[in-house]
């Protein structure tokens, strides 16, 4: 049999319900063996070279407090 990589997606907007799906994200993706991945849309590419500074940060933080770093992803 095949394995397959299994990733997560949380549609992220920094809000405190977004933080509430990644935090059971986190704890799925632990039981299942699979990846999170944090999507953040936006509408310029000047937005992107905002926001991806801040979805490190997430990153990195959700690493310290739940032992589990997130990808992210910019469209």
């Amino acid at each position: 049999m095949e394995h397959t990589e299994k990733t997560i997606l949380v549609t992220w907007d920094f809000s405190n319900v977004a933080e509430y799906a990644m935090q059971h994200a986190i704890r799925f993706a632990k039981i299942i063996d699979s990846k999170v991945a944090l999507l953040h849309i936006v509408d310029s590419d000047k937005a992107v070279l905002e926001v991806e500074p801040q979805l490190k940060i997430v990153s990195e933080d959700a690493e310290k407090k739940y032992g589990f770093k997130p990808e992210y992803i910019i469209s």
